[in-house]
């Protein structure tokens, strides 16, 4: 019988998964884009550039759930990667540049929140993950620096650092003074706390334990 990679169940968690991330930037843009952007200066770029890493990161992890079958695979680890590596991985970086200039030219202190000290964390923690999923392809696929049969705790790992992102995520979207004086209650409870639990549901259920050795 032929193998069946993707249920109708998997595909509805998909949508959820990436539904839940896309509203989260859509949530962030348009507080940016109603709060005369150009007046924010380089801030501008941080919640709207973070949030559109989120969602290429959710959509990086969402293409590798779940294939199980050589030609699959191959095709989702391509991919990952180009999502990863060469788009959501430029994007949080700069996003992550834009925040610490403004810091910087304002002679504010860094880190002095809950949101930005785990926004460290996760940016160390993301960083981490990128080298270590690096291993598995360089200098080829067919002969990695690392093997393959290490490749599932490269997936249980990742799923540990989008838990961190998503806490750093509600801690902004909640808690942070600027997201605050610019939205209402119901707009921080539905774009961002929900967006992350949307994520965090459509992620699991497409999740194979099986990957991971489970």
């Amino acid at each position: 019988m032929p193998v069946v990679e993707e249920t109708p169940r998997d595909r509805a968690f998909w949508r959820v998964g990436a539904g839940g991330a896309a509203l989260i930037a859509l949530t962030a843009w348009k507080l940016v884009l109603t709060s005369n952007p150009f007046a924010l200066g380089p801030f501008a770029a941080h919640p709207t550039l973070q949030s559109l890493g989120l969602l290429l990161i959710v959509l990086g992890i969402l293409t590798l759930q779940p294939t199980s079958t050589p030609p699959s695979k191959s095709a989702g680890l391509t991919r990952h990667k180009w999502v990863i590596f060469y788009a959501a991985a430029p994007v949080l970086l700069a996003g992550m540049a834009f925040m610490w200039y403004n810091k910087h030219i304002r002679g504010a202190a860094h880190f002095t929140t809950w949101h930005g000290t785990f926004g460290l964390l996760t940016f160390l923690a993301l960083t981490l993950q990128l080298l270590f999923g690096l291993t598995f392809i360089t200098p080829s696929r067919s002969k990695p620096t690392l093997p393959k049969s290490l490749w599932k705790y490269h997936r249980i790992s990742g799923y540990a650092v989008l838990a961190l992102t998503l806490v750093t995520v509600a801690l902004a979207g909640e808690w942070a003074d600027w997201v605050r004086l610019h939205s209402a209650p119901w707009e921080r409870t539905i774009g961002f706390a929900g967006g992350v639990l949307a994520v965090m549901v459509g992620v699991a259920g497409r999740a194979r334990r099986s990957k991971m050795g489970f």
